[in-house]
């Protein structure tokens, strides 16, 4: 087992487990693998939504956003090229999770979005 196997096997993987999470009404969070010479880990988590259908990052924002001095309602806007899906409050130091046009996923801190390092918020 090589790199550039394993990341064709991630791509393709990663592609039937966001087809398996939709079906199922979940998220899906891969996080890489771990491949040897005759081996390949991924690791790949499943997340529920709430009954509401909203993910942990989102719930983080309704209850965090305000205390941490952000408008509520900057939750699904978009940016840059990237949208505000929520709060990791896990992070301290970058806790707003940002997802570009293309799925990926990047952090920023609170300071940078109350700054105006987005100032184009739309």
């Amino acid at each position: 087992m090589d790199r550039e196997t394993t990341k064709m096997l991630m791509k393709e993987l990663g592609v039937a487990a966001t087809e398996i999470a939709r079906k199922h009404g979940m998220e899906v969070k891969i996080n890489g693998a771990t491949f040897g010479s005759t081996f390949m880990k991924p690791r790949i988590e499943f997340l529920a939504k709430d009954e509401k259908g909203r993910s942990k990052e989102e719930r983080e924002w309704d209850m965090f956003a305000e205390s941490l001095g952000l408008d509520k309602n900057l939750l699904g806007k978009q940016f840059n090229g990237k949208t505000i899906i929520g709060l990791d409050m896990k992070k301290r130091k970058y806790p707003v999770i940002l997802m570009s046009l293309r799925g990926n996923r990047y952090k920023t801190s609170v300071s940078s979005v109350k700054n105006g390092w987005y100032s184009n918020i739309g």
